[in-house]
This record gives structure tokens, C-alpha cells and sequence, in this order.
């Protein structure tokens, strides 16, 4: 381009000057062979060489004219004849230019037409006919042209074709003795309507269908202006400063059939277009729209959008807009929009990042993210066979970088900075105000499947549920849900205002690491589990959460309808079954309980149940728990206990129910729907003053019987009691393992050893296999095993009988059946 301009420019200024004389001169002269040197200020600038020259009216016609404009300072002697001299081609190839220039280097160009028209007294030339330029950097063909020389302006009519060869094909630096031939030729052609070349602005204005192609793209525009750099009027051409295209400006990028089949066509649309060949940027602007570069159904916009082709770099200002296409994973499933909106964005191919700044916004059809800062990772995929992707790209017009690298780049990272908000969305797309994850920080790595949120204490939230922790770590593809360091889920109430007196609670759960496996259907909360409710406390090691699908959830699935997008809700799935395990701690409103293990098992609730429980999903209720190793029960009575003036166990243990009271056992159960506690292997139960023992204890509760329903109802196998009934009541609101509400029967068994202190402060013992208490008519009775008799101590004498029956109302012990009577000193055990 440089040179180009430079020989058309020394063409004008040698014809306005002494040129113009010496044409004059040849007034009433036809001539043949002519040949004529013009010279400005004493050098020479051009040789015009003509077949034949006569004079038409005001202008000399010159026959198969040749302008060869020469170098500053060239060798006379060394300048070659232009009689028929024949351009190359425009589609010549660089073997055949480079023979062209090697006999020509004193030249700096050459301009062919068949007849040229020289106005001397106007000073211009012009013609109709075909003109050809050719020089070591650009070529040029075109019908028509005119010359003014006073203004120094050139116009092209019709037809213009350019060909712009790149620095790497030069001929002119290749034909020196320290350049090699280059690899491959690079060149750009152009096409329009016309082209007027202004000296006096320093321009060259491509008009009317302009057409740019370049080895890696296509440019159409209405018009494009080229910006020259030169330093004064007498100097050459010098270099391309700017180019401008404006006016329905279109890039399209050159790639294979099976690349568009893939990915779909790459094109960018603007209004306007600025090139800086110096830089090698390009920028996109536009007034009727925002600059957008497309690729199949993905795009970007903004703007502003600047091409930084030399480093594969893209930067976009204002109101930035990227929008991403994800296939659906399985044949015949349709794909997805992602939109991702920020003040600027910054894209570097080359190092394979992208990072998005101010305001993001990222819509997704499954969820909203907002964040201050985004940047996303690339990582290349390069396969067997394949080019590794281009680091180094001469700036060209377009500037359009690769977005897709022959599908040599994937997914990474993605970095999320300042203030993260996620919101989920439903299946109509709608979004869910109360579903939503905020943090400092999120990082998503695509080759685990994980976000990973730190800083600002992360949390997320659905409905009243909630969940936080130093670090959260999200398994997008398996429903798992990780907090590490300071775990906290913290689960909302269930039950309605109607059902809890009018308060909302909530159940806290505590631990230094927690891991939500949705997909797995089971949650782990481990070190320092603390869980708070306020039915409820409880203190572990370690506990585990068993999950299963509701039958809705069931339904769902086998239809295939399941939206399992959405990670950390429970709401799909009811809690099976609680396990903790070491230094289990639990304590609710009247005890106190310690134990290895405990396990909580959890059935479908009765349609009668409206008041929830711990851990409950609102299908859900507790009916079973079972604790194992080292059980330790107590209870802490509270004032309002003490005034109902009704002692533990239905005054089973005499005293003032405001005092302590502990059981002790290797396991124990409490079956809430068969109103069932019991305890086994070295059971023990004991206040200050009163203690049972035994290896087996059940305790009932259920509808309360009458004296006479309890008559002749002792002794019967306790799987076949009366109070165990199939329409037993429901789990309670409150979690008690000691003080049930409505004890009807306690039932001891094997080597049931009783000791109670009545209030005179006598000491009563008794012993038996089982010892059976019906609450109704407030009655023990102890009774042995076949072959043996039940005991009790009276006044230092051990008396045996078929049945020792305990009265707790009068505090009265007596034996009936068969009685025998031993000094208790004589009693070995």
C-alpha cells in the first residue's frame, strides 16, 4: 500500500510541475516510440514511455501508455525501456512478481493504460480505458480513471481489484541478498465500485461494495478509507496509518465445512470498522446497533469491540453481552442459552482465558449469578493429527481471532469475584427468590464437576433451609453438597403456626465438615456435630442423614420428568434413618441422654400428624430410636413437673419428681408407635434414695386403663401385652426418652433387683425375674421364673412367695402364695 501510494503521488506532482512544460512542447506532433523523463525540482520522479502521442482537441492522447516512477536517487543507466511492457496478472504467483521486480529495482511502480489523456492547461489526465498498477507491496486494476493534479487526487471509475501483499512477501525484501523465500505467499485482495486516491488528505476511499479478502476472513463494507502516513508533500507514500470501513460492515471468517457443521458460520456485524495496521487492532463500532461477532448460535457484543488479532485478544466496553450455546448431552435433547452480561470484557485465545468485569450477569435456564468479577479458563485439547493452535498471527484487516481453534479448546475454570449471588430457577425459568447461594468467591472447575464457594461466610438457601461453612463445595452432576470448616445447616420449621402454638422453630445443625450426598441419598456431618432444635440438643462425633425419594419424587423419575438441577433440596426426599456415633450427647426437655451410637429411624407419617419432629421432611416422622454403648439417661425435671404433683413412672420411684433421675443400660429403644421404651443388659435405674435393676426394662404408654380393665392382666408374654396396640398413638411432638406422656405399664425382667425408701425412711428390697407395674391401679407385682419364688426384705429377713406385690400408693410391700422366710445374713447374693 505504501508503495503504491508513492508512485501515484510522484506521478502528480512530476505532471504539475516541469512535466507539464515539456508536454507542452509537443503541440502539432504525433510521435512514435516517445519517450519522456519528468523531473521536480531537478529529480527525476518518472519516465513515461508511449507507442504513440498526438494531440486531441486541449490534451495530448498518449498510445499504450507505461508511467514508471522511479526511486530517489536510482541509476539512470540502469532504467529499462517500457515500450510493451505487459503487466503481470493480479492472480500471478510470487515466482512470477519476483522475476518482475528483479529487473526493475530501481522502480518504485509502473502505471499501464491503453490510451491516457493529458489536459496540460488544466492539469489533469484521465481515461476510460482499463488502467493497471503494479509495485513490490500492492497491485491494482480498474476501467476508468482521473487525475487532477492540482488538488492531487486520483478516482478509479468501475471495477476496482486490489491485491495487497503482506510484509513477508515482499519482493523487494525477498530479493535481498539476507531474506529467504517465505513459506507461503500472503497476500489481500480488495474489491469496489471505485477508488479516489486524496493526496491532500492523505486518503484512499474504497466506495460502493467494498470487498476485503484476507487468507483467514472477508470484509464487506459501503466504503472503507485508508489513512496514509506521510511525513511531508515531497515525500513518497509512506505507510498505512488507519483504515475505516463503514456502512454495514460484515467480517466473515474462513473456515471448512466440517468446521461450520460443528460450530455454524463466524461472522461480526458493526456500523463501523477501524483498523491500526501499527498495533494490529481492530475496532467495531456502531450507532443503529452494538457491534456483535456470531459463531453458530453463540455471540459477543457490546459496544465497542476491539480485535487484537496479533495476540488473538478481543476486548469489549460497555454494556458487554456474551451468549453461549450448550448442546443437549444426548441425541434429540434441545440445547440451552447461556447470556452472560458485564460492563467490559476481555478475551485472550492466546493464553485461553476470558475474563468479564462490572455488573455480571449470567443467565442461565437453571439458575442467575451475579458477581463483580468473572473470569473463565480455557484449556486446549490438541488430538493426534491435529495443528497445534497459531500463537503468532500477522495483524490483517479484520483482526478476527479464532473463537473456535478447530475445537482444540474446552472448558476449564470459571472464577467468580466480589459479592457471588446464584439464584435457581424452575422448570418454566421463572426464578426462585428464596433459592439461592451468596459468597465471596466461586470457583467452578469443569473437569471435577465442582463449584467450589469461599469468603463472606458462603451459604446457600432454599425455602427456610439453609447451609454454610467456611468452604462450600457443590458436585454439579451428582447432587452433593460439602461444607468444610464451620459447617451450619440450618433447617426451617415444618410444622404451621396452628400446630406450634403460634412459633416458628428451626433445627440447627452444627460440625466442623459436612457432606450433603443428595444423589447418594445420604448427608454426613462430621467432628463436633452440634445439633439444636427445640425439641432437641444434640452433641456427636460423627452423624449420618439416610435419605429416600418420596413417592412423588418415585413418579417423577420413572417418568422422566425429574429436574435434577436442583442440588441441596431435600424437599424430594425424606429422612429414612439418623446414625451418630461417638460421645453421643442428646438432650431435650426432661433428659439427659449419652450413649456410643444412637439411631433414629424415621417412617411415613400418619395423614393425622401434623406437628413435626427432629429431622422431619414433612412426610416423615421419628418412630424408632436405638441407643447403644454406655447409655446413660437422665432426667432434668423442670418446675412445672414438680407442681403436677405426679411423680417419675407414675411413682414407681417414690420421692420428689424435681430430683434427678438416671437410667443406665448397654442399649436401649423407644418405639413411638407402639409406646414402647426399653432397655437391656445391665439396666439400671436410680435416684438418691430409690434404684431398680434388672437386665431387661419396658416401659408402655397408651390409653389409660380403669382398675377393673387391669384385672387378671399380670403375668401375660409381653408380645402379647394389651397396652401394645396396632392403632397405638402417634409419635409425640416432644422426644422424650424417659418421661413418655401417659405411662401405663413398666415391666422388669431378669434379675430384677428393687430397692426404694419410703417416706418413714424404711428401705424396701425385692427381687424376682420380672416385676410388672401397672400404672392404673398402682401396683407391682413381682413374680420368678417356674420353680422359683420372688423375694423381699423384711425387718433383716428375706421372705419368699409366688408373688411379692408392691403398693406405691401406701408404700406397702406384702407376699402372698406359698411363703417362706430366711434371716438375710444367711443370703449369700
Amino acid at each position: 500500500m505504501k508503495i503504491f501510494l508513492s508512485l501515484i503521488i510522484a506521478g502528480i506532482l512530476s505532471l504539475s510541475g516541469r512535466g507539464a512544460d515539456e508536454l507542452g512542447n509537443l503541440r502539432g506532433l504525433v510521435l512514435t516510440h516517445f519517450k519522456l523523463p519528468v523531473r521536480n525540482q531537478g529529480n527525476l520522479q518518472m519516465m513515461v514511455f508511449c507507442n504513440k502521442v498526438e494531440r486531441s482537441g486541449r490534451a495530448m492522447v498518449g498510445t499504450d501508455t507505461v508511467l514508471d516512477l522511479i526511486q530517489r536517487g536510482a541509476d539512470v543507466d540502469l532504467i529499462r525501456n517500457g515500450w510493451n511492457l505487459k503487466a503481470y496478472a493480479l492472480d500471478a504467483k510470487l515466482p512470477e512478481i519476483l522475476e518482475f521486480w528483479k529487473e526493475r529495482p530501481y522502480s518504485e511502480g509502473v502505471i499501464l493504460t491503453p490510451l491516457a489523456n493529458i489536459d496540460q492547461e488544466n492539469r489533469m489526465a484521465y481515461g476510460e480505458d482499463p488502467v493497471f498498477f503494479r509495485s513490490p507491496l500492492i497491485d491494482l486494476n480498474g476501467i476508468g480513471f482521473e487525475a487532477d493534479f492540482t488538488r492531487r487526487s486520483v478516482l478509479v471509475k468501475e471495477d476496482v481489484n486490489i491485491v495487497l501483499r503482506m510484509n513477508s512477501s515482499d519482493p523487494r525484501r525477498i530479493l535481498a541478498a539476507t531474506e529467504k523465500l517465505p513459506k507461503e505467499y500472503e497476500f489481500v485482495t480488495a474489491t469496489s465500485n471505485s477508488l479516489r486516491i486524496d493526496m491532500a488528505a492523505n486518503q484512499i476511499v474504497l466506495t460502493g461494495d467494498v470487498e476485503v479478502n484476507e487468507a483467514n476472513s472477508i470484509v464487506n463494507c459501503n466504503r472503507m478509507t485508508i489513512f496514509l502516513d506521510r511525513q511531508s508533500d515531497k515525500s513518497d507514500f509512506g505507510g498505512v496509518s488507519r483504515v475505516l470501513c463503514d456502512g454495514d460492515v460484515v467480517i466473515t471468517r474462513k473456515i471448512s465445512e466440517d468446521e461450520t457443521a460443528k460450530g455454524g458460520t463466524q461472522k461480526a456485524f458493526a456500523d463501523h470498522l477501524t483498523y491500526d495496521p501499527v498495533a494490529g487492532t481492530v475496532v467495531l463500532t456502531g450507532e443503529k446497533r452494538h457491534p456483535i461477532l456470531k459463531r453458530g448460535q453463540e455471540s459477543l457484543s457490546g459496544e465497542s469491540v476491539t480485535l487484537h488479532n496479533a495476540g488473538q485478544r478481543a476486548v469489549i466496553r460497555r454494556n458487554s453481552k456474551v451468549v453461549v450455546f450448550e448442546p443437549g448431552k444426548k441425541p434429540g435433547d434441545s440445547g440451552r442459552y447461556v447470556t452472560i452480561n458485564s460492563d467490559d470484557v476481555q478475551l485472550d485465545y492466546q493464553n485461553n482465558f476470558g475474563d468479564f468485569i462490572g455488573n455480571v450477569l449470567v443467565n442461565d435456564p437453571r439458575m442467575q449469578l451475579e458477581c463483580s468479577r468473572m473470569r473463565i479458563n480455557l484449556k486446549e485439547t490438541q488430538k493426534a493429527g491435529q495443528k497445534a493452535i497459531s500463537k503468532n498471527s500477522e495483524a490483517t484487516l479484520s483482526g478476527v481471532p479464532d473463537l473456535n481453534a478447530d475445537g482444540q479448546r474446552e472448558l476449564d475454570k470459571i472464577f467468580c469475584d466480589g459479592d457471588v449471588k446464584v439464584v435457581r430457577r424452575d422448570a418454566t425459568g421463572k426464578l426462585l427468590p428464596n433459592e439461592l447461594g451468596t459468597s465471596q468467591n466461586a470457583v467452578f472447575d469443569y473437569a471435577t464437576g465442582t463449584v467450589t464457594m469461599s469468603g463472606k461466610t458462603p451459604t446457600l438457601m432454599h425455602n427456610t433451609d439453609s447451609l454454610s461453612g467456611d468452604e462450600l463445595i457443590i458436585w454439579v452432576n451428582s447432587e452433593r453438597i460439602s461444607a468444610r470448616k464451620n459447617s451450619k445447616v440450618t433447617l426451617g420449621d415444618r410444622g404451621s403456626a396452628e400446630n406450634t402454638g403460634g412459633k416458628k422453630g428451626e433445627t440447627v445443625i452444627l460440625s466442623d465438615f459436612s457432606d450433603l450426598n443428595y444423589g447418594k441419598n445420604l448427608l454426613v456431618f462430621s467432628g463436633n456435630v452440634k445439633v439444636r432444635d427445640e425439641r432437641v440438643n444434640l452433641d456427636c462425633d460423627k452423624m449420618e442423614i439416610f435419605l429416600q425419594a418420596t413417592k412423588a419424587d418415585q413418579k417423577a423419575s420413572a417418568k422422566g420428568v425429574k429436574d435434577r438441577s436442583d442440588i441441596g433440596d431435600s424437599g424430594d426426599r425424606d429422612v429414612k434413618k439418623v446414625f451418630c456415633q461417638g460421645k453421643v450427647h442428646a438432650i431435650d426437655s426432661n433428659s439427659d441422654l449419652r450413649c456410643d451410637k444412637l439411631t433414629l429411624h424415621f417412617s411415613p407419617q400418619s395423614s393425622k400428624v401434623k406437628t413435626p419432629g427432629m429431622f422431619q421432611s414433612g412426610n416423615t416422622e421419628l418412630t424408632l430410636i436405638e441407643a447403644d454403648g454406655n447409655v446413660e439417661i437422665v432426667n432434668t425435671p423442670n418446675a412445672q413437673n414438680a407442681q403436677k404433683k405426679q411423680d417419675d413412672f407414675g411413682k414407681l420411684l417414690k420421692g420428689d419428681s424435681s430430683k434427678q433421675r438416671k437410667i443406665s443400660a448397654d442399649c436401649s429403644s423407644v418405639d413411638f408407635r407402639k409406646q414402647i421404651t426399653e432397655f437391656h443388659r445391665n439396666v439400671y435405674m436410680r435416684d438418691e434414695e430409690n434404684s431398680i435393676k434388672c437386665d431387661d426394662m419396658y416401659l408402655f404408654a397408651g390409653k389409660a386403663l380403669t382398675l377393673k380393665d387391669a384385672q387378671g392382666r399380670q403375668g401375660q408374654n409381653i408380645d402379647d401385652d394389651p397396652f401394645v396396640l396396632s392403632s397405638a398413638e402417634t409419635v409425640p411432638a416432644r422426644i422424650n426418652l424417659t418421661e413418655h406422656l401417659d405411662l401405663k405399664r413398666v415391666i422388669c425382667r431378669n434379675n430384677v433387683r428393687f430397692v426404694r425408701r419410703t417416706l418413714n425412711g424404711d428401705v424396701q428390697r425385692a427381687g424376682g425375674y420380672q416385676a410388672d407395674y401397672l400404672v392404673a391401679n398402682r401396683e407391682i407385682i413381682v413374680t420368678e421364673k417356674p420353680g422359683k419364688q420372688p423375694w423381699m426384705s423384711v425387718e433383716g429377713r428375706r421372705m419368699y412367695a409366688d408373688r411379692i406385690i408392691v403398693d406405691v400408693a401406701n408404700e406397702s410391700m406384702q407376699a402372698e402364695g406359698n411363703t417362706s422366710a430366711v434371716a438375710e445374713s444367711s443370703i449369700k447374693n
